[in-house]
């Protein structure tokens, strides 16, 4: 049999647009740097042969076990399973249900992630997992979001609790301890990526754990993760005793998504009470929860939403605002917005908020766009407020008209007192207000002097926000388009994580792809198996490679081989079900 020489070509799959993917009009400016480009050429056979193996398992099982709508879905969302899905494609299919689609750099901030999600785009991963973690790999990647997350959305009701889980997830403040959990995770995914020692491994698992173990009481982003873990990630539906598969988690992983339904793993009806449960993402979950129905998971979470800080304001939103040490945004019954760093509260006995310190400017905004930004005072760095009515007043002093302010003997160049309701009082020479859109957002005092329980403070000139009442408050930027919020980005490259596959390998899984494509004589297919031997572990191949010979009927003495290289590789108990899997598709 003549031996043909064969190269990869640029691209067998045709030409690509390979410049950044078209802009989306509707993304802010602030999300725009997580968007990369998708790099189609760079996949190799490899990566196809991966995305191939798993949709046709998934095909094959999900047709029985996952909800009706995944097998429409993934035709709705445009993925086909002979090659990994182009996202500009897919952003053109999502378009007509009213989502869409962008690239993005593997791990991107939570918060961030839900910005996307509440705008109706899907984030998508770019990166495909390695071949030794086909079966599952806690990763971002674009099996996970493309083929788990994308073809439920078909699902209305399903699409609608993406869409308000994006909007609620994107104000969930979070704490310290959750940045470090995230970097715990981020770092065992990059480990688990580099083909590491069970040692290494260990070490990073321990790492997330101690990140867990700090966790004492879960923030609003902790709970709500846990929330997005048990439907969107790991969801079960129907009938708790013979539930569905929903969770993009399950339907990305090979292995737990058959497990996941045998009795071993306990059911449980979905309420909210699923905050309550933490999860590990290194072993395979020990309980899932089962809606009865997608509508289900809106009422959930409309439930968890009522609790939240931007929704209860008050006392207990700036209590998790000072706790988050990070940018927080309050906002007043007026409609005034304000952003800053938090880390003082008074209350008075009844538990009412009378005066606020933080760390940082502040920045005053309406309608998430700014106004001012701002420190009080300008012998320390930070802020300080008083919150409350006036005495002496039928209305906020937010939204007194001008000739309101003088009735009151609130003129400029003159003094002025300020007596709150609280006892606070604020004297001094009024400077200037700014008023926006018929609201007074600030006032400048020179010469001034805050009175709090009897005391004196000497504040010279005092900027401070007029604030009646806090309503709501919640994580990050009102306009997030004017506070440089700079991400922190892991200095460990998951680039550098990839394996790097032999090159002659390589050729042999394009050989595969040519042949099923008849671009090539079948027959090719024994040069491939001549060289097999050179990887031993290689199961992938010889399923790819026993395909070909029984579907045209090629010599029987090399499928007998390769079936039983097969069945000596299926000894070991982590590649028994891949192969076991991939025999089934392909009898």
């Amino acid at each position: 049999m003549g031996s043909k020489e064969f190269t990869i070509s640029e691209n067998m799959e045709g030409a690509i647009m390979n410049s950044k993917q078209q802009q989306i009009p509707i993304i802010p400016e602030h999300l725009q740097q997580y968007i990369v480009d998708q790099n189609y050429d760079s996949y190799s056979p490899i990566d196809h042969a991966i995305w191939r193996y798993v949709m046709r398992v998934n095909r094959h099982f999900f047709k029985q076990f996952a909800h009706e709508i995944y097998l429409h879905g993934l035709e709705q969302a445009g993925i086909r399973e002979d090659r990994i899905p182009r996202i500009e494609e897919m952003d053109a299919v999502l378009n007509k249900i009213g989502w869409r689609a962008v690239c993005v750099d593997g791990f991107i901030p939570s918060k961030s992630f839900m910005e996307f999600q509440a705008l109706q785009i899907l984030p998508i991963a770019a990166d495909i997992r390695a071949f030794n973690h086909i079966a599952y790999t806690p990763s971002p990647d674009i099996l996970h979001e493309a083929a788990g997350h994308a073809p439920i959305i078909a699902d209305k009701d399903y699409a609608q609790y993406l869409k308000h889980f994006g909007e609620v997830g994107q104000k969930a403040i979070f704490y310290p301890e959750d940045l470090a959990l995230y970097e715990a995770i981020r770092h065992l995914s990059f480990i688990k990526e580099k083909n590491p020692t069970p040692e290494a491994v260990a070490e990073a698992e321990a790492g997330v754990q101690k990140a867990l173990d700090q966790i004492v009481d879960p923030s609003e982003a902790n709970l709500l993760m846990r929330l997005h873990w048990w439907t969107v990630e790991y969801g079960l539906i129907g009938d708790l005793k013979n539930p569905k598969i929903y969770g993009a988690g399950l339907l990305s992983s090979v292995g737990e998504s058959q497990s996941c339904l045998s009795d071993s793993v306990t059911k449980i009806p979905l309420d909210i009470n699923c905050i309550n449960y933490a999860f590990d993402i290194t072993k395979e979950q020990p309980q899932l929860f089962v809606a009865t129905q997608f509508s289900e998971l809106n009422d959930v979470l409309t439930l968890f939403t009522s609790q939240m800080a931007y929704k209860q304001g008050g006392i207990m939103g700036m209590r998790k605002a000072i706790k988050s040490k990070s940018h927080c945004t309050v906002e007043t019954s007026d409609g005034l917005q304000l952003t800053g760093i938090f880390n003082t509260v008074q209350t008075n006995d009844k538990e009412e908020i009378e005066y606020i310190k933080g760390t940082s400017s502040i920045i005053t905004a309406l309608n998430n766009k700014e106004i001012n930004r701002f420190n009080s005072f300008s012998f320390c760095d930070g802020f300080e407020f008083p919150v409350g009515e006036l005495c002496g007043l039928d209305k906020s002093l937010a939204l007194l008209s001008d000739e309101e302010l003088k009735a009151h003997h609130y003129n400029k160049g003159e003094n002025v007192e300020l007596n709150y309701k609280s006892g606070i009082s604020i004297h001094g020479i009024l400077k200037h207000w700014l008023r926006k859109d018929g609201i007074i957002s600030q006032i400048t005092l020179e010469d001034c002097f805050v009175i709090i329980n009897d005391h004196s403070y000497y504040k010279g000139e005092f900027t401070f926000p007029v604030v009646n009442d806090i309503k709501s408050v919640y994580a990050g930027s009102a306009d997030p388009e004017s506070l440089e919020m700079t991400s922190y980005v892991s200095p460990e490259k998951f680039d550098d994580a990839k394996i790097k596959y032999d090159h002659d390998l390589i050729v042999m899984y394009q050989m595969m792809r040519e042949i099923r494509k008849d671009n090539l004589d079948h027959e090719i297919v024994y040069e491939v198996f001549d060289k097999l031997h050179l990887y031993p572990e290689d199961w992938l191949l010889r399923l790819e490679a026993l395909e070909i010979i029984q579907k045209y009927d090629l010599d029987k003495s090399y499928k007998e081989r390769l079936e039983n290289e097969l069945s000596i590789l299926a000894r070991n108990p982590n590649l028994q079900q891949l192969i076991s899997n991939g025999l089934e598709i392909i009898k």
